[in-house]
Parts: C-alpha cells; sequence; structure tokens
C-alpha cells in the first residue's frame, strides 16, 4: 500500500472517499510519524475552512452519577476528587441554555450525561429535550451519553440529532 500522504490529502480537498483500509493503514504503520500525519490534516482543514471555528457549548446534562471505573474520567466511580451528582437538569433550562449559546453564536449545542446509557424513561425525556433544541432553538446539536443501540439512534436523529458522541478510546489500559 502506497503511503503518499499528498495524495491523500489531494484526493481530500477533491471530496474523493477516504477507504476504511487506508485509514486503518495510517494507523498501523510506523512509516508515517505522527507530525506529517498533522500537517496533511492541517492541509486539508485549510483549504476546506481557511481559519474559521466553529463553536460548539458543552453543556453537562448529568453528573457524577456513572457506575463505570474509566480510570481516566472525572466522574467515574473511582474517582476521587468530589463531584457533585444530579440527574437530567430540568428541560426548561437545557433549552434555556441552548437558546442563550444560539444568541452567543455558538455553531452546535452539545449535551453530555455521565452514566453507561440512558433507560426507556431518560431516552424519552432525551428524544423531548433533542426535538426542541431543534424545532424551537433551531441550533445543531449532539449528545453523548453513553452506550445506545441502533434503533435509540434512528430515533434521536428524526428528533434532529445531528452527532452522537460515544468515547470510543476506552480500553482496558484505561480500566480497572
Amino acid at each position: 500500500m502506497t503511503y503518499n500522504l499528498q495524495d491523500w490529502v489531494d484526493n481530500a480537498i477533491v471530496n474523493k472517499p477516504f477507504p476504511e483500509e487506508f485509514a486503518s493503514a495510517i494507523l498501523a504503520t510506523d512509516k508515517i510519524g505522527i507530525l506529517p500525519l498533522i500537517d496533511a490534516a492541517g492541509k486539508v482543514r485549510m483549504d476546506k475552512f481557511g481559519k474559521k471555528v466553529k463553536l460548539h457549548q458543552i453543556n453537562n446534562i448529568q453528573n457524577g452519577l456513572c457506575p463505570e471505573d474509566c480510570g481516566y474520567c472525572g466522574q467515574s466511580k473511582t474517582a476521587s476528587q468530589p463531584t457533585k451528582q444530579y440527574i437530567i437538569k430540568d428541560e426548561d433550562a437545557i433549552i434555556e441554555d441552548a437558546r442563550q449559546a444560539k444568541e452567543r453564536g455558538v455553531y452546535r449545542y452539545c449535551m453530555v450525561a455521565s452514566g453507561r446509557g440512558p433507560n426507556d424513561r431518560q431516552m424519552d425525556q432525551l428524544k423531548r429535550i433533542v426535538g426542541r433544541v431543534h424545532d424551537e432553538v433551531g441550533i445543531r446539536s449532539c449528545l453523548s451519553v453513553g452506550f445506545i443501540n441502533d434503533e435509540q439512534a434512528r430515533d434521536l436523529k428524526s428528533c434532529g440529532l445531528d452527532r452522537l458522541n460515544h468515547n470510543l478510546n476506552t480500553s482496558e489500559a484505561h480500566t480497572s
């Protein structure tokens, strides 16, 4: 496989798809250093966006109630620092925060909830919140709520969610 970063940059600039096997090869090879890789990504970014940035705001909508033991996370059950615990914030307060974010020029409003994943009641609440952020506020949204299944992801998308995050960096090296 060829590791010519400039060819990959040129293809990305003209929106040619980046095959998954190339991404895997980049991560697996020691023939490409991290600095040339960062430089290549920077070239594509500058071509597509210049020096513009899009502001995202994170709202921690649920805090300190995680049963997981991820060693890197301040909200894990094994974290030693004091964390104020609260269940999902008041829905109207979340919507007001989204409104204020939009007024400040924020591009995407990101809601984060500690925990392994939402139960059915929480999913219903999250779908309402996402729908209101989309319909009433008119701002892009993302959500990080732990594990969800395909149906839950589709439901959230149908309510207006355009990004779903998950800490895929979790590995046995980060847990006890």
